[in-house]
């Protein structure tokens, strides 16, 4: 597998398909497990590929906002707190889709 920045996406190399994602329609990046899923409005592309990793590809619109996700910031509908006194928050992209950003994050969104 292999990954590169080509003008504005990312592009993948996985055995026999190659995918050119613009980094406009990448919602956010997801670490479950040892599989890393790329989210976007219409598919789920799952690679093996660390977080640490994939950030260095990526313009400073987008974030890791949390041990798990990349988020980009240009995509945020909402967020809400996950409790009362809870340092996690939960951005939202559109119906079905939300990821987890940690509480120290976000000033960095509001900037």
């Amino acid at each position: 597998m292999k990954i590169q920045k080509y003008d504005d996406n990312l592009v993948i190399q996985k055995r026999n398909e190659i995918y050119f994602l613009s980094f406009g329609d990448i919602l956010y990046i997801e670490r479950f497990g040892n599989l890393t899923v790329i989210h976007t409005d219409h598919e789920e592309i799952k690679i093996r590929f660390s977080l640490h990793k994939i950030i260095d590809f990526l313009p400073s619109f987008f974030l890791r906002s949390h041990k798990s996700y990349i988020i980009n910031m240009k995509k945020i509908k909402q967020m809400k707190g996950l409790g009362k006194d809870s340092t996690t928050y939960e951005a939202f992209f559109n119906d079905e889709k939300s990821a987890l950003i940690t509480k120290d994050k976000i000033s960095v969104i509001l900037q």
